[in-house]
């Protein structure tokens, strides 16, 4: 279920791990972890943020490779608001 974010609520690292999904076409903690130089609490947070705005699909749905699977363009029913 998507839900609405301000960008109060949003990581300031939303955006870059953005961008990570969309240049892997999935996401983990581990690869947002390498990728953005952060630690695992903090990863699995921004991971939590990208799945409830729509993103990234929920822990069900992960590919083959232990990877969440991205969902973009987001879905219309998702929203970070100001």
């Amino acid at each position: 279920m998507c839900e609405t974010v301000s960008k109060n609520e949003t990581d300031k690292l939303f955006e870059a791990a953005l961008s990570v999904c969309k240049e892997r076409g999935c996401m983990s903690v581990s690869l947002l972890q390498r990728k953005l130089h952060i630690g695992y609490g903090r990863a699995a947070d921004v991971i939590d943020q990208l799945e409830k705005t729509g993103y990234l699909g929920s822990s069900g749905s992960y590919d083959g490779n232990g990877c969440l699977r991205l969902y973009y363009p987001k879905p219309k029913t998702a929203a970070v608001i100001d």
